[in-house]
C-alpha cells in the first residue's frame, strides 16, 4: 500500500494499523481535494497517483513566507467553496511549511473546521511546520500573528521530495533541525554536528534518522501540551524570539530556518552573558552556523532586532521571553521554561552579543 516503501506514515508505531486508519479517513470523506505548490508538482502527482487516484488536484503558485496573507487565505477559502467541499470533506495539502500554514488555517476556518492531511515536501516542514497543528498567516511584518490550532488528521512523509529541494531550502530545514536536536540530547546534537548540509546527500541515512527523531520529539511535546497552555510546548520556540525578529529585520528575504539557526546561536550567547551558562555550547553552535555557510544581506542592528522582539507571542506585559539552554538536551530552568526580561535589562547584553557574533 505504501508505494514500494517510498511513502510513509511516520508518526505511527504500527504500520498496518496506520495504513488502515488512513484508508478509513479516505473512505469516510464525503469528498477529497488536493492542493499543491507548483514547484513540487511532480511529487504531488506521484502522491495523487499512489494514494488519491480519484481526487482532483489544484496547483497553486506560492511565494514562500510571502504567501501567508489575508488575500491568499481568501483565495484558498474560495477554492474550497467553489469545489463544493463540506465539513465532512478532506483536504490534502502537498507543499512546504508556509504553504501548509496557510492551507491549514483555511481548513480550520472553512465550515468552522474541516479535516486535512499534510504531505510536507521541504525539510523544514517535515521536522517542524507539519507537526503540531499551528496554522497561521502573517500580519504586517509580524510573523504568524493570526492563526489557529488545527491538527492534521494524518501526516504523510515522502522523502523523495528532498532530492529536488533547493540547497538554500535544505539548509533552512537544517537550521530548524539544529533547534530541535539541541532540545533532545547531546547525542543527537553530535550527529548533526558531524554533517555538512552542503555536502551530504539530502536523503542520506543520517538525515532521515534526524528527521525521524525530530518529528517524534515534536509530536511527543505537542501531545503533552497541544495548545501551549502548560508552558511545556514553549520549549519548541528555542531560537525563535530572535529568529522571528531577524526574519522581520531582513523583510522575509532570509529563510525561516536560517534565521532560527542564527537565533539559536544569538540566544545561546545571550544566555551565556546573562547567566554564565554553556559558553562551550555557543562555540559549537557557531561552528554549525559556519557549516551552513549562509551570508546574511547585512549585519543586523541589535536594538532594532530587540524592538522587533516585542511582537513575539511569548511576550507578557512588555517583557521579552526566551527559551535558554544550560546545555544540549537541558533547559536552563527545567522542563517548563520561558525566561522573561524587561527591555532595559536586555539592551547592553544584546548589543554585546551582536557585536561579538557579527564582528
Amino acid at each position: 500500500m505504501n508505494a514500494s516503501n517510498r511513502i510513509f506514515l511516520p508518526l505511527e508505531s504500527d504500520e498496518a494499523v496506520a495504513w488502515q486508519r488512513f484508508l478509513n479517513q479516505i473512505k469516510l470523506a464525503s469528498k477529497t481535494l488536493l492542493l499543491c505548490e507548483s514547484n513540487v508538482i511532480q511529487h504531488a502527482q506521484f502522491i495523487q497517483q499512489s494514494l488519491f487516484k480519484d481526487t482532483k488536484m489544484i496547483e497553486l503558485v506560492s511565494q514562500g513566507e510571502g504567501f501567508k496573507s489575508f488575500k491568499n487565505l481568501e483565495l484558498i477559502l474560495g477554492i474550497l467553496y467553489q469545489e463544493r467541499l463540506d465539513r465532512n470533506s478532506l483536504l490534502i495539502v502537498v507543499g512546504g511549511g508556509a504553504f501548509s500554514d496557510l492551507c491549514g488555517l483555511a481548513a480550520s476556518l472553512y465550515h468552522r473546521g474541516m479535516a486535512w492531511i499534510v504531505v510536507p515536501t521541504s525539510l523544514l516542514s517535515m521536522v517542524d511546520a507539519s507537526i503540531g497543528g499551528k496554522t497561521a498567516i502573517n500580519l504586517g511584518e509580524t510573523k504568524n500573528l493570526v492563526g489557529a490550532f488545527h491538527e492534521p488528521v494524518n501526516l504523510i512523509l515522502y522523502p523523495e521530495s528532498l532530492k529536488t529541494l533547493p540547497q538554500i531550502e535544505f539548509n533552512s530545514g537544517f537550521g530548524e533541525m539544529l533547534k530541535t536536536v539541541l532540545l533532545i540530547s547531546a547525542r543527537e546534537f553530535s550527529l548533526l554536528e558531524s554533517i555538512n548540509p552542503n555536502q551530504v546527500s539530502k536523503d542520506s541515512p543520517e538525515i532521515l534518522k534526524l528527521i525521524d527523531v525530530c518529528m517524534k520529539f515534536k509530536q511527543k511535546i505537542v501531545k503533552a501540551d497541544p495548545e501551549e497552555t502548560k508552558n511545556l510546548r514553549y520549549m519548541l520556540n528555542l531560537g525563535h524570539t530572535i529568529g522571528h525578529a531577524l526574519e522581520s529585520e531582513f523583510f522575509y528575504q532570509v529563510p525561516h530556518g536560517i534565521c532560527v539557526a542564527y537565533g539559536v546561536w544569538l540566544e545561546a550567547c545571550l544566555a551565556s552573558k546573562l547567566h554564565g551558562i554553556a559558553p562551550l555550547l555557543v562555540a559549537k553552535i557557531a561552528r554549525v552556523i559556519n557549516t551552513i555557510n549562509y551570508k546574511l544581506p547585512f549585519k543586523p542592528d541589535a536594538i532594532s532586532v530587540l524592538n522587533r522582539c516585542l511582537g513575539d507571542k511569548k511576550n507578557y506585559r512588555d517583557t521579552v521571553g526566551f527559551v535558554f539552554l544550560r546545555d544540549a538536551g537541558e533547559l536552563r530552568d527545567g522542563f517548563h521554561t520561558v525566561t522573561r526580561y524587561g527591555l532595559d535589562e536586555l539592551k547592553t547584553p544584546m548589543q554585546e552579543t551582536f557585536f561579538e557574533c557579527f564582528a
